[in-house]
């Protein structure tokens, strides 16, 4: 078990944008318990994912 963390978590101008650093592939989900779908290709980093904020609630996971 290697536990991985996001660089940084920010956001501006209704997005939110996620930034990381390793090969993984981010996960996102309505609920913390998931499913989980995934929502870029397994990329390797630094990577910054810009996301538009929506009514939604959303969790974030790396998966390697």
């Amino acid at each position: 078990f290697r536990r991985v963390l996001f660089r940084s978590v920010s956001h501006t101008n209704g997005n939110v944008i996620l930034n990381w650093l390793g090969s993984f592939q981010l996960q996102s989900a309505q609920a913390v318990t998931g499913p989980y779908n995934d929502v870029t290709e397994t990329v390797n980093g630094p990577f910054t994912l810009t996301q538009p904020i929506t009514g939604t609630q959303m969790y974030f996971r790396l998966r390697q």
